[in-house]
């Protein structure tokens, strides 16, 4: 049901690109789920580590943001981009690190709803793989709170994030605008 779902989609509005996200119904999968929200991360034969790390933070990013303007409370991502696109556990986690940090710190002028998810909670069905998760993300919290504190600062963001930030913020309210 969700494959028919996604051809009609595709065959409507064209194929997507990495970073793109596109969602469903959640069709047969139980409530509380309403959505499936698809996503296109990067393979990393085809890019160079930090472009792998840019797009597929990109793409993170891109399906918090879409789960905010179908209003979601909660949304569960697997480990993008590991397994058959070749994307290592600790870059994927890196990268969803990132786009968690890139997204609660979007400011308001430009959110689609001014309710944030309150919940994101990454999930793999490879058990090893969700600790390896767990593992960085606490390291990284950790990290975070430590230049925090170093830096007595509120903003955690470099302007090139803000501007990365920006920058896919803009994209992703173009195409939206463009549909």
């Amino acid at each position: 049901q969700l494959a028919n779902k996604c051809k009609a989609y595709l065959q409507q509005n064209g194929p997507l690109t990495v970073s793109d996200c596109m969602s469903t119904k959640a069709g047969q999968i139980p409530p509380p789920a309403k959505y499936v929200i698809h996503a296109v991360p990067p393979r990393h034969k085809q890019y160079e580590t930090s472009e792998v790390e840019r797009l597929l933070t990109l793409t993170y990013f891109n399906a918090f943001y879409m789960a905010e303007e179908l209003k979601c409370k909660t949304l569960v991502v697997p480990a993008l981009g590991c397994g058959e696109f070749n994307i290592v556990s600790d870059i994927s986690a890196n990268c969803a690190f990132e786009a968690l940090c890139l997204y609660d710190s979007m400011p308001r002028e430009i959110q689609v709803h001014t309710d944030k998810l309150e919940h994101i909670i990454i999930a793999d069905i490879d058990a090893n793989r969700a600790k390896t998760f767990a593992k960085l993300f606490q390291q990284l919290i950790e990290q975070k709170a430590s230049e925090h504190d170093e830096s007595n600062s509120e903003n955690l963001q470099t302007s090139h994030e803000q501007e990365e930030i920006q920058q896919a913020s803009n994209e992703t309210l173009q195409k939206e605008q463009e549909q």
